[in-house]
């Protein structure tokens, strides 16, 4: 996978790599250099950024960017994502073929596609169950000082 020619299997790469296969959020900078430390304690912020730019160049990650919070990363790159406008967390949606759209609008452009993206922004379950409880909680109170 990291056997492109334009870039150096390095450790660092290696641990990085690894780190962000092997979960299922999408980390920050910070936290993937946090994780790394601990598996190589000498590695610096720099180091583990100019890495995750360099890879990002290379299209073997993704930055997710978003309007709010900090840039996130994923080694899942054919991952459609749900971003909460609310909490700002992210959460890969399962069942979008995106290889199969990927593939038709190349077909029907007769273009090559080298990246993509699938965002969908809208409010996450947690978020739209804490704000009827904050619906709720304040119906109560309303209604308790009108007695």
């Amino acid at each position: 996978m990291l056997n492109k020619p334009k870039i150096r299997l390095t450790n660092q790469r290696k641990m990085i790599m690894n780190f962000l296969l092997n979960t299922d959020k999408h980390p920050t900078a910070e936290e993937i250099f946090l994780a790394v430390r601990n598996l190589l304690p000498q590695i610096s912020f720099a180091t583990v950024y100019r890495n995750l730019n360099n890879l990002v160049e290379e299209k073997l990650i993704t930055a997710l960017d978003f309007e709010k919070g900090p840039t996130r990363y994923d080694a899942k790159n054919n991952d459609a994502h749900f971003v909460c406008r609310r909490c700002h967390r992210i959460h890969n949606v399962k069942g979008i073929d995106t290889k199969k759209i990927i593939k038709k609008i190349s077909k029907d452009l007769k273009s090559q596609i080298e990246t993509n993206t699938f965002y969908f922004f809208g409010v996450c379950n947690d978020c739209l169950n804490e704000i009827e409880k904050l619906k709720d909680d304040a119906y109560f109170t309303q209604n308790k000082k009108k007695k």
